[in-house]
C-alpha cells in the first residue's frame, strides 16, 4: 500500500530549539512523520509529528524530554510524543482552554466539527481508506452561582471527534485519531496513535474469521470460551498509546463475558471483561495489559 516515507525529518523544530537554547538534546531517535511501515509487507500507519500538526503551542516554545516523552511547549499548550509507541498528543494550556470556552464564540455544530476533523487528519496523512467509523463526544458545562438554588441548564461548549480505524474491514480498536476544534476551526486539542499493522496480523485475522463463521469449528477451537460469552468478533489489537513496550500487533477473537463470583451462599456477577483468543484458542494478552505484580505485605 505504500513505502515508508524517508524524506521528512521529524520534530526538526525540537532540535533547532535545543540548539538555540545552548543545551544538549537527550532526545531519542524518532522515525519520520507521515506514512510509516516497519517492514515492506506492513499496512502503513501514520506517525504524527510537530512538522505536520496544526496544534499551535504558541509563543516562547521550548523543548524537553521528561517522563518518557519528547515535548514541545509554548504558552498555548504542549505537543508531546511517546518515542516508543509513536503516540502524539496536543494539550492546551489552561488559559487557552478557558478563552476558547468562555470567549471563543458559538461552537461549531457537531456535523461541521466532525467533517473538519476528518479533513484535517486525512490532509496531513491519516489514510482515508482506514477510517472505519467516526465518534463524536459532546462537551457540556454549567455556568451559575454555586450558592444559587436554581440548577443551571447545561450548555454545549464543544465537541471531540475521534476517527476509528479498520484495516481490510477488520476493526483496530487501539488506533485512534481525535481532535477538538475551537469555534474558528483551529485545533484546540488532539491525539493520534495509528501504528503500522504487520501483514501477519491480517492473515491471522482472516483465519479467525473463517473459524468464527463455522459455529461447530468455533466451539472446537475456542474451548476456553466462557459459556455465557456474548457472540464475538475479530479485531486486531496492538500496544496502546501509553505503552513503553516494543510495539506489536496481533489478531484476536474477542468476546464479552460475565463471570460469576461466589461469596459464601451469595453469587454475583462481576463487571464484564473483554477476553481475546488467537486461532489456536489461546488467550491473547498484550504486554501493555499485563498487570504489574504487587508484593503482598507480610502478615504479623
Amino acid at each position: 500500500m505504500g513505502a515508508p516515507m524517508k524524506s521528512l525529518v521529524p520534530l526538526l523544530a525540537l532540535g533547532l530549539l535545543s540548539a538555540c537554547a545552548g543545551r544538549p538534546a537527550p532526545v531519542p531517535t524518532l522515525g519520520p512523520s507521515g506514512a510509516v511501515t516497519r517492514t515492506p509487507d506492513d499496512v502503513p500507519g501514520y506517525q504524527h509529528g510537530a512538522d505536520r500538526t496544526r496544534f499551535v503551542v504558541g509563543n516562547r516554545p521550548r523543548w524537553r524530554f521528561a517522563n518518557g516523552h519528547v515535548s514541545w511547549q509554548g504558552d498555548n499548550g504542549t505537543f508531546a510524543i511517546n518515542p516508543v509507541s509513536g503516540a502524539a498528543v496536543g494539550t492546551p494550556a489552561r488559559a487557552r482552554l478557558a478563552a476558547a470556552e468562555t470567549r471563543g464564540g458559538t461552537p461549531l455544530d457537531a456535523a461541521r466539527h466532525s467533517s473538519l476533523v476528518r479533513r484535517y487528519f486525512t490532509e496531513i496523512g491519516v489514510p482515508d481508506e482506514q477510517i472505519g467509523s467516526i465518534d463524536d463526544l459532546t462537551l457540556l458545562a454549567e455556568h451559575g452561582e454555586v450558592s444559587s438554588p436554581i440548577q443551571p441548564a447545561p450548555v454545549v461548549i464543544g465537541y471531540v471527534t475521534a476517527l476509528r480505524r479498520e484495516v481490510d474491514g477488520i476493526p483496530v480498536p487501539d488506533s485512534v485519531a481525535w481532535a477538538r476544534l475551537d469555534s474558528q476551526g483551529a485545533v484546540l486539542a488532539e491525539g493520534v496513535h495509528w501504528p503500522p499493522i504487520p501483514r501477519s496480523a491480517i492473515d491471522e485475522a482472516r483465519r479467525l474469521q473463517n473459524i468464527a463463521a463455522d459455529p461447530a469449528r468455533l466451539r472446537a477451537v475456542m474451548t476456553d470460551l466462557p459459556t455465557d460469552a456474548s457472540p464475538g468478533m475479530v479485531v486486531i489489537r496492538h500496544t496502546t498509546a501509553a505503552s513503553y513496550e516494543q510495539p506489536i500487533a496481533v489478531a484476536a477473537y474477542v468476546v464479552t463475558a460475565e463471570p460469576q463470583v461466589s461469596h459464601g451462599r451469595e453469587t454475583r456477577r462481576t463487571a464484564s471483561p473483554d477476553l481475546y483468543f488467537d486461532s489456536s484458542g489461546k488467550r491473547v494478552v498484550l504486554p501493555s495489559e499485563r498487570e504489574t505484580p504487587v508484593e503482598e505485605t507480610p502478615r504479623r
